[in-house]
């Protein structure tokens, strides 16, 4: 079993993706194709220690045994994986082929989040950003996404036992992403296989992006579940500005792409700093709101 988990796990080039290495360096070729378990459990196992120890789990309140586990929503990208890299490469390919200037890994952390077309129209130059250029960006990059989204992304340390321990309780939980649909779908069944997501969506035709409430009010909708008793997770303003039009209770993560002080803009809660602090968040009054904790 644990070689073939380390076999879905890709590494990842930390100096690459802090930005340490610049596009079109003789080091840019390191962010190319990196295959083997061996460079996959190298991955796993140097994120094992990427937080600090966890505090010791509190006890169950006795009344918050007894209700309903809540439902919880997750924000894809920055948020369960870290898939900046492969995203970047893709990215970087599509610029590649129309002769225009590439960006380092780390300057996509501002540039992802609301849906291919927006990613394209960021990354071009400014004068090449008309309308024909861009869709013909977004259609190349599906083409290289489809090549590159998992040769490095991986899940976020302990977001795996996160979802165990959700599992557990029985809690319903959700996937919301800008990414397109197919390859939301397709990150989901791999990199957590078997988990039971009772919803996965991604952008889908017809259907308003994030940060408008549409796809998380039709999740609660699916749940069953009144929005604010609905927990939404992610990384991002985006996903904080989803959760407050939503009506339900926005929680911010400090490891994925976007800084601290963005999220408490857009109107974090609560900010977490490791994915085993989220089940104490659950069993507490949603109206417990405390923004930058």
């Amino acid at each position: 079993m644990a070689a073939d988990r380390a076999s879905r796990i890709s590494r990842r080039d930390r100096s690459i993706a802090h930005g340490r290495i610049l596009a079109g360096s003789p080091d840019y070729s390191m962010f190319r194709v990196r295959d083997g378990a061996a460079a996959r459990l190298e991955h796993s196992v140097s994120h094992e220690h990427s937080f600090p120890p966890r505090k010791p789990r509190m006890a169950r309140n006795a009344d918050a045994s007894m209700t309903p586990p809540r439902p919880v929503i997750f924000d894809l990208d920055g948020t369960l994986l870290d898939t900046l890299l492969d995203i970047a490469n893709a990215a970087n390919d599509c610029l590649v082929e129309e002769g225009a200037p590439i960006h380092t890994p780390d300057a996509y952390r501002f540039f992802v989040g609301e849906g291919v077309q927006v990613l394209m129209g960021r990354v071009l130059p400014e004068d090449r950003r008309d309308a024909e250029t861009i869709a013909r960006c977004v259609a190349r990059f599906g083409q290289a996404y489809e090549r590159r989204w998992r040769e490095h992304s991986a899940p976020y340390p302990r977001v795996e036992r996160l979802l165990d321990e959700l599992r557990s309780r029985d809690a319903p939980t959700a996937v919301l992403s800008n990414k397109p649909q197919d390859f939301t779908r397709k990150c989901t069944d791999f990199f957590f296989p078997g988990y039971p997501f009772r919803v996965v969506f991604g952008a889908r035709p017809g259907v308003p992006r994030k940060p408008a409430p549409d796809g998380a009010t039709e999740i609660g909708h699916i749940l069953g579940t009144e929005p604010n008793k609905i927990v939404y997770v992610g990384d991002s303003s985006v996903d904080m500005r989803t959760a407050v039009a939503a009506g339900m209770f926005p929680v911010g993560v400090s490891w994925g792409f976007r800084p601290r002080m963005e999220l408490i803009a857009a109107g974090a809660a609560v900010i977490i700093d490791d994915p085993l602090e989220l089940p104490a968040i659950l069993e507490r009054p949603l109206s417990d709101r405390s923004s930058g904790q």
